[in-house]
C-alpha cells in the first residue's frame, strides 16, 4: 500500500470479519490494527448492557434524543427527551422529558416530565409531572404532579398533588392536595387536603380536611375538618392564665393574634400581648 493515498484506495462493500481497521496510537506513537469482528461484538456487548465503565453521548436526529451516560435512553421511543445518568430514560416512551440521574425515569411513559435524582420517576406513567429527589414518583400514575424529596409522592394515584419532604404524600390515593413535610399525607386517601408538618394528614381517610402542625389529624376519618396539632396550640386553664403566659416580657410580639385553647369552656380563643 505504499504511496497509495486514501482516496485511491477501492470502497468495500461488506467487510468480512477478519479485516482491519488501521489505527495510530497517538500515545505510543505506534500503527495499530483491530478487527471489524471486534467492533460489532464491542457493540452488540453495548446493546445488551454487558459492557461497564463507558460513557456514551446519542444524539437521535430523528426524535430529536439525546443521552449522556452509559445506556442513557436505550430502547427508548419517545421523543424531545433528553437523559444524562447511568440508563437514565431507558425503556421510556414519553415525549418532552429531561432526566437527570442515575436510573431516572427508568421505563416512564409520561409527557412533560422533568425528573432529577437517582431512580426518580422510575415506571411512572403520569404526565406534567415534577419530581426532584431520590426515588421521587416511583410509580406515580397520575397527571399534574410536583414531588420535592426522597421518594416524595411514590407510589401517588392522585392527580393535582403536591409533595414536599421525604415520602410526603407517598402512595396518596387522594386528589387535589398539599402534602409538605416529611411522611406527611402518607397513605391519604381523602380529596382535597392541606398538611403542613412532620405526619399531617398521614393515613387520613377524611376528605376537605387541612391539617397543620406535626401529627395534625394522623389517622383522621372526618371529613370537613380544620386540624391543628397539639404540640403548636398551647392549653390553658382559662383566658386568665393565658394572659399570664402569653406576653411581651416572656417573649411574645407584640400586637400579634395568638391562639390558645382554653380549658375551661374547650374553645379556641385569641389573646394580643
Amino acid at each position: 500500500m505504499a504511496g497509495v493515498k486514501v482516496t485511491d484506495l477501492t470502497a468495500l462493500g461488506v467487510a468480512d470479519a477478519t479485516d482491519v481497521f488501521y489505527i495510530v496510537d497517538t500515545s505510543a506513537n505506534q500503527s495499530r490494527k483491530i478487527e471489524v469482528g471486534d467492533v460489532v461484538n464491542l457493540q452488540t456487548a453495548h446493546d445488551n448492557g454487558s459492557v461497564i465503565n463507558t460513557i456514551d453521548f446519542i444524539a437521535d436526529g430523528t426524535s430529536k434524543n439525546v443521552g449522556f451516560g452509559f445506556g442513557a435512553l436505550g430502547g427508548n421511543t419517545g421523543v424531545d427527551q433528553v437523559g444524562i445518568g447511568s440508563r437514565a430514560g431507558q425503556n421510556s416512551s414519553g415525549s418532552s422529558g429531561v432526566y437527570l440521574g442515575n436510573l431516572c425515569a427508568d421505563g416512564s411513559t409520561g409527557d412533560n416530565v422533568f425528573a432529577v435524582g437517582d431512580t426518580s420517576c422510575n415506571a411512572n406513567s403520569g404526565s406534567n409531572v415534577i419530581a426532584i429527589g431520590n426515588s421521587s414518583c416511583n410509580n406515580n400514575f397520575s397527571d399534574y404532579v410536583v414531588a420535592i424529596g426522597e421518594q416524595a409522592l411514590s407510589g401517588n394515584q392522585g392527580a393535582n398533588s403536591i409533595g414536599i419532604g421525604r415520602v410526603a404524600g407517598g402512595s396518596n390515593v387522594g386528589s387535589t392536595i398539599v402534602a409538605i413535610g416529611d411522611e406527611a399525607g402518607l397513605n391519604n386517601t381523602g380529596d382535597f387536603i392541606v398538611a403542613l408538618g412532620n405526619d399531617a394528614a398521614k393515613n387520613n381517610n377524611g376528605d376537605n380536611v387541612v391539617a397543620i402542625g406535626g401529627g395534625a389529624a394522623l389517622g383522621n376519618t372526618l371529613a370537613g375538618m380544620f386540624v391543628v396539632g397539639s404540640a403548636n396550640m398551647p392549653s390553658y386553664a382559662n383566658p386568665a392564665a393565658a394572659a399570664a403566659a402569653i406576653t411581651v416580657a416572656l417573649g411574645a410580639t407584640a400586637g400579634c393574634y395568638y391562639l390558645y385553647h382554653n380549658q375551661a369552656d374547650g374553645t379556641i380563643r385569641t389573646i394580643i400581648p
